[in-house]
């Protein structure tokens, strides 16, 4: 089976306060790129994780002000790349960052 082009979730957040969009893959997908949108603004671009020591591995990626000042809810996306598939995603959560 192919996976999907993209994917998407709304995930709540708290206005205001420095967070991070906390991300579970799966190590040794080769094919895949994955770029990460919040509410339709590109803020990271996910790779295979093949230097990885495990078979699952977390990345964090810090949420700008910009884009949850004032919101209580984002849109997150992933999108593949041309020709890719998107990275397979294990879990995803947002999480309050370090000030």
């Amino acid at each position: 089976m192919k996976s999907p082009q993209w994917f998407r979730y709304d995930m709540k957040v708290i206005p205001d306060q420095p967070l991070v969009l906390r991300c579970t893959f799966r190590k040794g997908e080769k094919e895949c790129t994955s770029a990460v949108l919040i509410d339709g603004l590109p803020v990271a671009a996910q790779k295979p994780g093949a230097e990885q020591s495990s078979e699952f591995f977390d990345v964090q990626y810090p949420l700008p002000a910009d884009a949850i000042r004032g919101k209580n809810r984002i849109t997150v996306m992933m999108r593949a790349k041309e020709g890719r598939t998107t990275c397979e995603l294990y879990g995803c959560a947002v999480v309050k960052g370090r000030q």
